[in-house]
């Protein structure tokens, strides 16, 4: 069996997850106030920390 690619995780569109996912990327990024944003807060918080 071949290796795995080992290159960049492919691109994910953030307005296609659920609000659920959203949160849960939220947390991995430790993105203050995420329990009170709503799912575009949650979608331009998470673009903003990926710069």
């Amino acid at each position: 069996m071949p290796p795995a690619p080992s290159g960049p995780e492919p691109v994910v569109d953030l307005r296609e997850l659920t609000k659920a996912e959203l949160y849960r990327l939220a947390q991995e990024r430790d993105i203050a106030g995420r329990s009170k944003l709503s799912k575009d807060q949650l979608v331009d918080a998470l673009r903003s920390s990926s710069d």
